[in-house]
C-alpha cells in the first residue's frame, strides 16, 4: 500500500498489487509526502451467510456558507444494513462529519443527500 499526502490534504491510500520493489519504484513517481507500507490484515469478520446483494450507499454532505455557496464532500459505505435508511444516517452524520478535506477545515455538515437520488444535482 502507498499513502500519499499532497499539500496538507488528508492522506489517501493507493492499493497496488506488486512486489515491494514495484511499490518503491511507483512511489518515486508520486508527488507529496509518500509512505509505503504493507497491509497485513484489513479486519472484519466472516459472514455466516452469503449476501443476496450488496447495499452500497454514496452520500454527499454539505454546509451552506454565509455567501450562499456550499462546501461539500462525498463518502461511500461499501455495505449498509438493509434497515438503515437515510434518516438514521442523517441522525449520526449531520452536525458531526466535516465537509472539507483540508486539515484546518472543520466545517460540520448541515445537510446529507444520497448521491444517486433525484435531490443531488452534481
Amino acid at each position: 500500500m502507498i499513502q500519499q499526502q499532497v499539500g496538507g490534504l488528508r492522506p489517501r491510500s493507493i492499493n497496488i498489487n506488486g512486489s515491494d520493489e514495484d511499490l518503491a519504484e511507483f512511489a518515486k513517481l508520486l508527488a507529496g509526502k509518500i509512505v509505503v507500507y504493507k497491509l497485513i490484515e484489513s479486519g472484519g469478520e466472516p459472514l455466516a451467510h452469503n449476501l443476496s446483494g450488496f447495499n452500497k450507499k454514496s452520500y454527499v454532505i454539505s454546509k451552506r456558507n454565509e455567501d450562499d455557496s456550499r462546501v461539500s464532500t462525498m463518502f461511500s459505505v461499501p455495505h449498509m444494513k438493509q434497515g438503515a435508511g437515510l434518516s438514521e444516517v442523517e441522525q449520526v452524520v449531520v452536525g458531526a462529519f466535516d465537509c472539507g478535506y483540508e486539515d484546518d477545515m472543520h466545517v460540520k455538515c448541515d445537510k446529507i443527500l444520497l448521491k444517486f437520488s433525484g435531490e443531488y444535482k452534481g
